[in-house]
């Protein structure tokens, strides 16, 4: 059986050594074609090449074509080496397939020359590594070892290979713990893309590990938005009375939208938590002092979404597709999907909108903490009353 999809500049690799084992054109080419079947290389160009390499010829690879410009650029350069780290078993056959304008040798030369990549275990990995690449696997070791001393020799019986395998960079889940509300949108978001219960908990395992949720608790979620109940934050206890009617809510936000929390509450005689959880189970939050619908708890939801597939290592680019294909006109645009992976890159993980550039902050965090020492009671109103600011900003 011959071997399949060969590279040119492979052939011509192999053209050069038994040129230099001193085989006649003849004896080469007939190898050749033993080895890579009639669609190798032709005979013309094995004779060509083997007369190329008798005359002193190295380089194995096409001459560049004068007066063309290189298809080459570093954009392309940038999302082959993308691509890479999305999946580091792609195939050159793979990459032909994303990248049909690159003839296969010149993709091969990009990879192992441009790049300085070389294949290992069936996976794409830097040859040297950089001061950067050792950081990262001292990072990788602390992190085997706390896992080591929590779970001791249980957790040495789940490592499946102990061979070379590239570290590749992780983020710390020191600088960004997942709240409960955050993973419950993250499974309504496999939901949403028809992944059973067992699937969403085994990706979140995987890419919050101890902090996932369990696969109960995954199983409960799943049941609840069957049933269309997609409200995130944690239900009244059951057997508690319920104080107030969501209508009631309604028709106080319809008369007058910019009530505060302590306002609503003494309308409707229960504490301003309870009338936070019920508005946000309604899908209102409150803006520049008004509760508004829908849109803006969409927004966070989104976002946290782009923060999920960032920490899973995905480009802003694969995870706009993603929203696209999953909420149609609903998704973000590519520009604010590149802007908010520029803000986890610097480990900046608040999804929340933050205070126009150029605008002046109207309080400083250290006056806000001294006025909740003083009196850890106080209410937004009183708060932003105090500090000559609006709710919103405390």
């Amino acid at each position: 059986m011959s071997i399949q999809s060969p590279a040119k500049c492979e052939i011509r690799s192999v053209i050069r050594y038994l040129v230099w084992k001193g085989k006649t054109p003849v004896e080469v080419y007939n190898e050749v074609k033993t080895a890579y079947g009639d669609t190798g290389m032709n005979r013309t160009s094995g004779f060509k090449w083997c007369r190329e390499f008798k005359n002193g010829r190295t380089s194995v690879h096409d001459d560049q074509r004068s007066g063309r410009p290189s298809i080459l650029t570093d954009d392309i350069v940038k999302k082959i080496e993308n691509a890479l780290r999305d999946d580091r078993r792609l195939t050159v056959d793979e990459l032909s397939a994303m990248f049909p304008q690159i003839s296969r040798s010149l993709l091969h030369e990009t990879i192992t020359e441009t790049l300085g990549y070389r294949k290992l275990s069936a996976r794409w990995v830097p040859k040297q590594l950089t001061d950067q690449h050792k950081l990262n696997r001292v990072e990788a070791g602390q992190e085997f070892l706390r896992r080591y001393k929590l779970h001791g020799d249980e957790f040495l019986r789940s490592i499946v290979t102990g061979d070379e395998t590239w570290v590749e960079k992780i983020l710390k889940m020191s600088i960004f713990v997942p709240n409960k509300v955050y993973l419950r949108g993250i499974l309504l978001h496999y939901f949403i893309q028809k992944k059973s219960a067992a699937e969403a908990h085994r990706i979140l395992v995987q890419t919050y590990d101890d902090n996932a949720l369990s696969d109960t608790t995954c199983r409960d979620w799943f049941r609840r938005f069957k049933n269309n109940d997609f409200e995130l934050e944690d239900k009244e206890r059951s057997g508690a009375p319920k104080k107030f009617q969501d209508k009631e809510l309604e028709q106080l936000l319809d008369e007058d939208p910019s009530q505060t929390l302590p306002e609503l509450g003494k309308i409707l005689q229960v504490d301003e938590s309870t009338v936070s959880k019920r508005l946000k189970g309604l899908g209102m939050i409150q803006k520049q002092g008004h509760w508004v619908p829908y849109e803006l708890l969409l927004l966070l939801y989104l976002q946290g979404i782009l923060l999920h597939y960032f920490i899973q290592k995905k480009s802003a680019a694969e995870a706009h597709r993603i929203l696209v294909q999953t909420y149609d006109d609903n998704a973000l645009s590519d520009t604010t999907c590149t802007d908010w992976f520029r803000r986890f890159k610097n480990n900046d993980f608040e999804l929340e909108d933050k205070e126009r550039s150029g605008a002046p902050k109207k309080c400083q965090d250290k006056e806000l903490k001294q006025l909740l020492d003083e009196d850890p009671s106080q209410t937004l109103p009183e708060l932003g009353k105090i500090l000559q600011v609006d709710e919103s900003t405390v």
